[in-house]
């Protein structure tokens, strides 16, 4: 550590039980450097064991089969880096990328034209490279945009992105007029969604004169999704406030994993209360 660096150095030690190996080692280290107080730049490795929850599969796909659950996937290593230009008068700039290894890693299937979702157990590896723009005036606005893009094949690709999108756009908008109040809006992009079939062409009554050796993954687009979003939050008190917002304003029309439609417009308004 010095006035301008910083370097952490350790490792992720895991034990797991009822998956490929019990014992399981990964980087866990991050390097920073500020040379000037408007630019720095960073380069960290880590990786590690990770539990598939129900949870975080209902996340990707609604409908995926109860029995996934429980299957431990191995990240031996992801490595990024990145660069962070700024604050100049309230802008900032930052460009990234990195490449992650994730070993028996859960990735949403279906099964020829049905629309029962599976996860397929995949070792893939893969880079992303990303740049985003920031503005902050006070408390009153605050602007954020990036772009990423990651290409993708049945093995290859961000794992993270479980829809194998290959470009991503990102913004959103928050102004705030009053203290009490918060007005936001959003638009995500995701462009050449995909997902693979299991088991195309081959006849599943008879399992016994299948040869898996030879079935070929298909590749089954999800159409690219767009989600207009605005909202408003207004602080009633310290403790009350009560809320607006709307998704998916133009409507837009995709596939969810398992050839599910995504729902169309949909609206939310309520009140919270904080203890």
């Amino acid at each position: 550590s010095g006035n301008n660096a910083v370097l952490d150095l350790g490792a992720r030690i895991d034990f797991t039980f009822h998956g490929d190996k019990v014992f399981h080692i990964a980087p866990d280290a991050k390097l920073t450097i500020m040379p000037a107080s408007q630019f720095s730049l960073y380069v960290k490795a880590g990786g590690g064991e990770h539990r598939n929850t129900l949870s975080s599969l209902y996340d990707c796909a609604p409908f995926v089969q109860p029995y996934a659950q429980n299957r431990f996937s191995h990240i031996p290593l992801t490595a990024d880096a990145g660069i962070t230009i700024g604050p100049f008068r309230g802008f900032h700039f930052d460009l990234y990328g990195g490449y992650a290894i994730a070993n028996d890693w859960l990735m949403p299937a279906f099964m020829d034209d049905s629309r029962i979702c599976l996860f397929e157990q995949i070792d893939m590896k893969g880079w992303r490279v990303g740049a985003a723009l920031g503005y902050k005036y006070n408390d009153i606005v605050e602007l954020k945009a990036s772009f990423e893009a990651a290409p993708q094949k049945y093995d290859r690709g961000y794992y993270l992105w479980r829809d194998r999108a290959k470009n991503v756009l990102d913004a959103s908008l928050r102004v705030t007029p009053i203290s009490a109040l918060d007005i936001t809006a959003g638009f995500e992009l995701r462009t050449k969604r995909a997902m693979w079939s299991v088991y195309p062409d081959v006849d599943l009554s008879d399992p016994g004169n299948i040869n898996w050796d030879e079935y070929q993954p298909t590749e089954v687009s999800l159409g690219n999704m767009s989600n207009l979003k605005l909202g408003a939050l207004y602080r009633i008190d310290s403790q009350w406030s009560a809320f607006v917002r709307g998704e998916n304003l133009l409507n837009k029309k995709c596939l969810l994993p398992g050839n599910i439609p995504m729902q169309g417009l949909t609206g939310l308004v309520g009140v919270t209360y904080k203890f």
